[in-house]
């Protein structure tokens, strides 16, 4: 087997520890271990790994979308929750609409983020590999998801909202229905 040079080649000047242990150690002396496993094998090994990562990978985002749906579907009841926690005391009419105009906001700001991100090419599998920026804090990276999370949060809190009027059950309540004679 031809020794390998392409972590030295590609990544010498930037990361030469890396480079090194690309070289030596994966390539010259596990990947080139045929007593062990064959060529065929070993690419077999590798290209489950990949193809296993990849699924992983679309799995946890589709994960992370139907969570978000999920818990839009029963964001009536967390509101309601914290209703009860005010102890009946009515909101004024000002606060419901600036409670509205920060959904909106945050929705908004998680759709860019879902666009600006890609994430449906992770969930089609159409790229095969997450960049993350290491220069972007960690903060910055959560808020950056739970904006996205309140982005499908809201889609289908108001999707379900706008099936029960549809339906005829009333946008505030559980099972009750007009009464249209």
């Amino acid at each position: 087997m031809a020794k390998v040079t392409a972590g030295r080649d590609e990544l010498g000047a930037f990361a030469p520890k890396f480079a090194e242990l690309n070289d030596d150690v994966l390539f010259g002396e596990v990947w080139s271990r045929e007593d062990k496993l064959s060529a065929r094998d070993r690419s077999v090994v590798t290209v489950t790994a990949l193809m296993a990562r990849s699924m992983h990978m679309a799995a946890s985002y589709w994960g992370f979308v139907l969570m978000s749906i999920h818990l839009g579907m029963h964001w009536g009841m967390i509101v309601g929750m914290f209703k009860r926690l005010l102890r009946g005391r009515k909101m004024t009419v000002a606060a419901q609409w600036g409670l509205r105009l920060a959904a909106v906001i945050i929705a908004g700001y998680g759709l860019l983020c879902f666009i600006q991100k890609d994430i449906v090419s992770y969930m089609f599998l159409k790229n095969q590999f997450v960049f993350f920026d290491f220069e972007q804090g960690a903060i910055s990276v959560f808020v950056q998801y739970i904006a996205m999370m309140g982005f499908w949060i809201f889609v289908s809190y108001y999707i379900i909202r706008g099936i029960g009027r549809i339906s005829g059950k009333h946008s505030k309540g559980r099972g009750k229905t007009n009464e249209k004679n």
